[in-house]
């Protein structure tokens, strides 16, 4: 694993649970004001408008409650649609990750390939491309993005094959049979089956990738790198029942510790109200409704990992950090930095007044809209009902009867009036504001879907797409490094923990030779995790076709003449031309071999046939100690 600066002190004492509640009620306080401020901004991204509303839709920590606000007037949300276009150009693929040895001579350079395969199983089986996707969301939207790495180990229970089943039942029918000789007794068929378990356990290690809210995420105020940071702590609000079933709490369940909890919406009286009653007055209709607030902090100086409660006389866990790197699990994206200010700021923060200035002109176009249509000045003596009617109606060609008083002019009784429209001035403005929204966040006519983006040409859409590639620059880079970064902790993990012998696929392949088996020692050297440059950055469906069927004609060719199998390669530019490989690429069906008799696979051990018989698998199924059904669903237990 690469070496950098740790900000682990030998000799140092680890925070006390009093210290360590103490630090996160300060970080609290610290970041009220700048949650609020992000509340306002996920506020513009979700209905373009800033200020809480008169039902809120986020709560103090910025998570959405059930009482969502109502549709707003005359306002259109430019921040959703751009914003949306800024993150799915960053982030649209995979990213394609590259592991460089630094130490280990040329066995670690023999190994590099089996890293990259592995890292790219595990990132894509993890899903961690939609984490990363919604990280760089949050970057965009309040300016910091968050992922913490981890793992699990996973059990799964399967039957074993019907052929190691009789095998088994044989060898133990043998032992069985030769035990029962020497004792002078008669063979039990109840041991044989006993002795044999039909459910195979299987223990699988697997890093997953997860994206947290930066509202849970507290830091120290000394903080300006959290890779570096001193302490890092994550707010967890999980159902209650969750904590009390954990086995890593028991021990402190068991000395007393007990869970607080709160309904974590208060729209749910109702529900629990009516859960009640199907209880029959139980007081468990809160149960399903508890949640716990937990803390997990992370002290990075003395390597201890601590999970609490506020105001708790004692924490749920506190032990050393089960892993040997020295870093924390979390990786931060950040949008735009001011010095060495840790928390950075978002797009919105840009655009906000723009928008709102947009939704004043669009409020007062549709107020103009409301007032269209002829206004009528008439003589109060000649108004009756009919002729109010016929004025206001939406019917052509109505008739109404007039009263003209003696020597009075028609003309004269009824008058229409002239509106006058709204000036240019209005809808020059409003054009004004959408280019400066633009020009603000990077976004040029052809990302928008302006006039002609559906017309243009392959090469001019590469133009365009490279254009747009330098103004988001700074955006792809900050997704690629927290990609790398990402990939290099799950590298150091699966050093430490993943099981020997394990099979991952070979990404690019589809048939059985496309598996790859790795170990920790093919692994255990020192590597350096990057990200292919603009990897997952969006390609134009016209530019991305152009250049698959370039690299058709170019790479594929060089790629069969240099002795590499082209194959992959062949089958990933077809995707990219939009053409299903699977159908193009049909293999021939080689011709059957003649059936014949199948090769013996060596004698079994000489039993009696009535012992034979006891150790079968018909014997097994019809015994009392059968196949457990509850055991044999393959259900995982994590």
């Amino acid at each position: 694993m690469p070496i950098a600066a740790s900000t682990y002190k030998e000799g140092v004492d680890p925070f006390t649970l009093r210290e360590a509640q103490a630090l996160v009620e300060d970080a609290k306080k610290r970041m009220s004001s700048l949650h609020e401020r992000w509340a306002n901004m996920r506020r513009v991204y979700r209905t373009g408008r800033w200020g809480p509303d008169d039902n809120a839709s986020f709560d103090a920590d910025g998570r959405l409650l059930d009482e969502l606000p109502d549709v707003v007037p005359e306002t259109i949300n430019y921040t959703l649609a751009h914003l949306n276009v800024i993150v799915s150009s960053v982030i649209d693929r995979d990213p394609q990750h590259t592991a460089v040895p630094i130490s280990g001579g040329p066995e670690s350079e023999q190994a590099r390939h089996a890293v990259e395969a592995l890292l790219r199983f595990h990132w894509r089986m993890a899903q961690a491309t939609a984490e990363l996707r919604n990280a760089t969301k949050d970057m965009c939207i309040v300016g910091n993005g968050f992922l913490k790495v981890g793992g699990e180990m996973l059990e799964y229970r399967s039957m074993m094959p019907v052929e190691e089943i009789d095998a088994a039942l044989r060898s133990a029918a043998e032992a069985e049979w030769q035990a029962s000789i020497l004792e002078g007794r008669e063979p039990s068929a109840d041991m044989i089956v006993n002795s044999v378990d039909p459910v195979r356990v299987t223990e699988e290690w697997r890093p997953w990738v997860q994206h947290v809210r930066p509202e849970d995420i507290f830091v120290g105020v000394d903080c300006t790198n959290i890779r570096t940071a001193s302490w890092v702590a994550q707010r967890v609000v999980v159902l209650a029942d969750e904590v009390r079933t954990n086995p890593e709490y028991k021990k402190a369940l068991d000395s007393g510790v007990e869970v607080q909890t709160s309904t974590f919406r208060s729209a749910r009286a109702e529900d629990r109200n009516e859960l009640q009653s199907h209880q029959g007055g139980s007081d468990n209709g809160d149960r399903p409704f508890e949640y716990a607030t937990l803390y997990e902090f992370y002290d990075m100086r003395a390597r201890r990992l601590m999970v609490f409660q506020l105001g708790a006389e004692k924490p749920l866990y506190d032990d050393d950090i089960p892993w040997q790197h020295p870093y924390t699990p979390y990786e931060h994206l950040g949008n735009y930095q001011d010095g060495d200010e840790f928390w950075c700021f978002g797009e919105i923060e840009n655009i906000a007044s723009i928008q709102e200035m947009m939704n004043e002109l669009v409020e007062e176009q549709c107020l103009n809209a409301r007032r269209a249509g002829t206004k009528y000045l008439v003589d109060d003596k000649a108004v009756d009902s009919d002729l109010q009617a016929a004025l206001e109606s939406d019917e052509h060609e109505v008739v109404a009867k007039v009263r003209v008083p003696n020597g009075a002019n028609i003309r004269d009784i009824v008058i229409p009036v002239d509106r006058k429209g709204m000036p240019e001035d209005v809808y020059r403005t409003d054009a004004m504001l959408r280019q400066a929204m633009q020009d603000v966040l990077g976004i040029n006519d052809f990302q928008a879907g302006g006039m002609g983006a559906d017309r243009m040409s392959a090469t001019a859409a590469s133009l365009v797409e490279g254009i747009a590639t330098i103004r988001a620059a700074d955006k792809i880079r900050a997704v690629e490094v927290a990609s790398a970064w990402c990939g290099q902790l799950m590298l150091m993990l699966a050093q430490e923990f993943l099981a020997d012998d394990t099979a991952v696929r070979i990404v690019g392949r589809d048939d059985a030779e496309g598996w790859l088996s790795v170990s920790r020692s093919d692994i255990n050297h020192q590597y350096l995790v990057s990200v292919q440059p603009e990897s997952t950055k969006a390609l134009n469906p016209q530019a991305r076709q152009q250049k698959a069927l370039q690299g058709i004609q170019e790479i594929v060719p060089a790629l069969a003449q240099l002795g590499y199998d082209p194959e992959p390669a062949l089958r990933s530019l077809l995707r990219d031309a939009g053409y299903d490989p699977d159908v193009l690429l049909a293999r021939k069906v080689p011709p059957q071999p003649a059936p014949g008799e199948v090769a013996g696979q060596g004698g079994l051990p000489s039993v009696p046939d009535e012992m034979g018989a006891l150790g079968s698998t018909e014997a097994f199924a019809s015994s009392s100690a059968g196949f457990p059904e509850a055991e044999l669903e393959g259900a995982p237990l994590a």
